[in-house]
């Protein structure tokens, strides 16, 4: 059995469970089992073998030995219809990362799967930061004039996108004023990095996030900052590695990298999490990253140790757990234990089987089966007489409330900061 050369993967090894292996040997760790299949959304709605995360590894083995070739049509469809989820990993007895391996593939292929025009203004928060700011606050005055726009030549996708964000959007720091909210700390305790959404489209899950912190100690937090995520998903993964770096030498010059990094995104928690993986051929960069890593927390972590037991919501109670990466992580059993104690038998908890929020951004993608996703993933709320939904970001509600008002208006999702404005 031959080998590629690796080079044509990006990543040179992958953190798992037992320890880090290289992009093939980690594949070579699926043994073909079929417990994947039942657990991974994109084989449920299409039940093809190409189409599985057992299907799909084996085709990343095949194009890795150069028996397979990337390009064909078949195989792209399948690496690009995968949400990402982790799901298929929650369930195998391996813990193998396909998620991991998928992006690999999407490396090897170097085509973009977002239009070129939101791929291009994505990009910019990190290597124009200040230039995204003043766009994206741009774009927000001209609401209006929107639907015209999506007619120009690639931007067909602003209607997907009007869809889904509110018609208006404070400026983070004028509600944070207007609250009287502190966000800036010269000795903080605490560092809070407020997601895209928090920042530019729902400020309140800001708000909730400085709130819970400022109780705790002072908190600096840092605006408009890229950690590198879309660049790792979307982009170019030498670009992501550069926005980890200056976010670690950062976060280094406040008490030598001992201060807990915090934000309110899953996917992007999952993501810090796992940097260290970005630089397993640097000794020195790999034990920064790692060290980083450990300082790097999701907002739950700091909820109240004692919540009311009543909380005014709207019952029976979900908890979806959509996100990149993975369906295990702390925060998720942390959430998932409160939650069985706070709304006890109106809560209902999702089964490994359960639909769950694709990751924003997917449904921008090529070949994605978004709209089939949430489709089912309704049904399952109203066959359960769900009422309130809460997510893990604020981008995941957005996106499952579009769906929720078309087909079951009587649930509503927020993001699970929320509960703490209860308290």
């Amino acid at each position: 059995m031959k080998k590629t050369d690796l080079s044509l993967c990006h990543l040179e090894k992958i953190q798992t469970p037992f320890g880090l292996r290289e992009v093939y040997d980690s594949i070579l760790f699926c043994n073909r089992c079929g417990s994947c299949l039942q657990a991974c959304p994109i084989y449920k709605l299409s039940p093809l073998e190409i189409n599985s995360p057992r299907g799909r590894n084996q085709a990343a083995r095949l194009v890795l030995e150069r028996k397979l070739n990337v390009q064909e049509l078949a195989l792209q469809h399948s690496f690009h219809a995968c949400t990402l989820c982790g799901r298929c990993t929650q369930v195998c007895a391996a813990k193998i990362p396909t998620a991991q391996h998928v992006l690999e593939m999407h490396r090897i292929l170097q085509k973009h799967r977002l239009p070129k025009s939101l791929h291009f203004f994505l990009t910019l928060q990190g290597t124009r930061p200040h230039l995204f700011k003043k766009i994206t606050r741009f774009a927000s005055a001209l609401y209006p004039l929107w639907n015209v726009i999506s007619w120009l030549p690639g931007f067909k996708w602003i209607s997907l996108v009007k869809k889904r964000l509110p018609k208006k959007a404070v400026p983070l720091q004028t509600v944070l004023l207007k609250n009287n909210i502190s966000w800036t700390s010269i000795k903080p305790k605490f560092i809070y990095m407020p997601s895209l959404e928090a920042e530019f489209l729902q400020p309140q899950i800001a708000v909730s996030s400085l709130k819970l912190l400022n109780r705790l100690g002072k908190t600096d937090c840092w605006f408009n900052t890229a950690c590198g995520l879309f660049e790792y998903v979307y982009g170019d993964l030498r670009q992501s590695k550069r926005l980890v770096r200056n976010l670690i030498r950062k976060h280094r010059k406040i008490k030598q990298g001992t201060c807990p990094l915090v934000t309110d995104s899953l996917d992007v928690y999952h993501f810090l999490k796992q940097v260290p993986q970005l630089f397993t051929r640097h000794k020195q960069l790999y034990k920064q990253a790692s060290l980083f890593a450990d300082q790097v927390y999701f907002i739950t972590e700091f909820f109240p140790k004692k919540i009311p037991n009543v909380i005014s919501f709207p019952t029976p109670v979900q908890l979806n757990y959509g996100a990149l990466f993975s369906r295990e992580s702390h925060p998720i059993s942390q959430s998932t234990s409160l939650f069985k104690t706070l709304f006890k038998q109106n809560f209902v908890e999702c089964g490994y089987t359960s639909f769950d929020t694709p990751a924003y951004g997917y449904a921008f993608t090529a070949g994605n089966q978004h709209e089939q996703i949430l489709l089912e993933l309704v049904k399952q709320i109203a066959q359960q007489q769900i009422k309130t939904v809460f997510t893990f970001s604020g981008l995941c509600a957005l996106e499952l409330n579009v769906a929720l008002c078309r087909f079951y208006p009587a649930a509503k999702a927020h993001h699970i900061v929320s509960i703490a404005d209860k308290v």
